[in-house]
């Protein structure tokens, strides 16, 4: 059985889908290690270093820092960060809008995941995994993992529902500035506001996916005993 990263809720209107995440993608390294030559190959060890004090710093003694620009340095502890509100519920996958899958550039697909289910909620899952598949639809969604919120989209993959985090599109700086290359169909979350859903969503005719999506899922709740 896959390690399960997380446990998240897809919301959906009033729609509920407890799920598990787990990763899709692994990297396979070659093992390779810094070395010293010169004593036969002992390891090379990274070193925390202060730059003020010029000491070695323990892990218990370091923290995120901010850079405010005029010299000043705002430590922030782990309870600062754990305070900060998240705009979506920390273990909710909340459906912003559906979209005509094809429509999304694979320059923002980021990374991959799969998300599960369990006996109590086979039934809802298969009706949205079923629903995106015939439609040939993705689920725009937002979702917060390891304390960092971001949009993903949901995809039909086989028997299960593939989950993929977007990255935030730049302007191409190998093109001129005569509208080849502009950032049409971006996905980036910021301020709280939902710019990405915007372009995305509204580029895609989410109104009118999210239309079909629901009619889809009827349609095979109707069929199903």
């Amino acid at each position: 059985m896959a390690q399960t990263i997380a446990k998240r809720t897809i919301t959906w209107g009033l729609v509920t889908i407890p799920v598990t995440v787990h990763a899709a993608t692994a990297p396979h390294p070659v093992p390779l290690h810094q070395v010293h030559t010169r004593c036969g190959g002992g390891r090379i060890r990274l070193r925390r270093v202060c730059e003020r004090e010029g000491v070695d710093v323990p892990f218990d003694q370091v923290a995120r820092g901010y850079d405010a620009g005029d010299g000043r340095v705002v430590v922030l502890s782990e309870d600062d960060l754990a305070d900060l509100p998240l705009p979506t519920s920390p273990r909710a996958i909340e459906v912003l809008a559906f979209v005509a899958a094809d429509r999304i550039d694979p320059l923002l697909l980021h990374k991959p995941y799969y998300l599960g289910s369990d006996p109590t909620t086979a039934r809802p899952y298969a009706l949205l995994r079923d629903a995106m598949h015939e439609s040939s639809l993705a689920a725009v969604v937002r979702v917060a993992l390891r304390n960092r919120e971001s949009l993903a989209l949901l995809r039909a993959r086989g028997e299960t529902i593939a989950m993929q985090t977007l990255l935030c599109s730049l302007v191409n700086p190998l093109v001129g500035n005569d509208g080849v290359g502009s950032t049409r169909g971006t996905a980036c979350l910021a301020d709280g506001d939902d710019p990405g859903v915007v372009m995305v969503a509204a580029e895609a005719g989410a109104a009118g996916g999210l239309r079909s999506a629901r009619r889809c899922a009827r349609r095979r709740s109707r069929r199903r005993p």
